[in-house]
């Protein structure tokens, strides 16, 4: 099946946590039998952002608090389900300022979402190392340490950010070899 099949069927599975539009449709592009391109079309959540460029935007301290425990109480609620997204990134989760006073986050690309009968705790870490790598760039280290404090589950608080900053560290490093120049090869 092509992935926006599959998104949909894994959204379609998902418990109804909120964490994600509805999903409306989805298209598939074939030329000769071989997929081409296909896409998901989700319900549309009127004036959001992303994630990333409201944080870029967004200079109230208060505001920013919420937005990112709002996330943060989301991805332990999605964790506790068994579900790991394998694609969070700040780009993906949608900012939804419609009731100021209750801001809402959206995840959006859930293409490499899965369900567990338990999340695997590596996943979970990957989940928030992606995030982590994100918020590094756009929010403060208090910020940061806050929403991790917040998607944790149990007393493993301590281990828990030791284990997403080392897993964040190889992806940086995964992602510095790949935007690296190529060594020209010796004759």
């Amino acid at each position: 099946r092509c992935p926006a099949a599959r998104e949909l069927a894994a959204l379609g599975a998902a418990p109804d946590a909120g964490f994600h539009p509805r999903p409306v449709a989805w298209a598939e592009w074939r030329e000769r039998g071989l997929l081409v391109r296909c896409m998901l079309v989700l319900q549309e959540i009127a004036g959001a952002r992303d994630l990333a460029s409201w944080l870029r935007d967004e200079r109230s301290p208060r505001l920013r608090r919420q937005v990112l425990a709002d996330l943060a109480r989301r991805v332990r609620t999605m964790h506790a389900e068994g579900i790991v997204d394998g694609d969070l990134h700040a780009r993906n989760v949608l900012v939804d300022l419609r009731d100021p006073a209750a801001p809402r986050t959206w995840k959006v690309d859930c293409a490499r979402q899965r369900r567990f009968g338990t999340a695997p705790r590596r996943r979970r870490l990957h989940d928030l190392a992606c995030l982590d790598a994100d918020l590094r760039h756009l929010a403060t280290r208090t910020e940061r340490l806050r929403a991790l404090r917040d998607c944790a589950t149990g007393p493993d608080l301590r281990p828990m950010v030791i284990a997403v900053a080392r897993m964040r560290r190889a992806l940086d490093a995964d992602a510095a070899r790949r935007l690296a120049p190529a060594e020209p090869r010796a004759r």
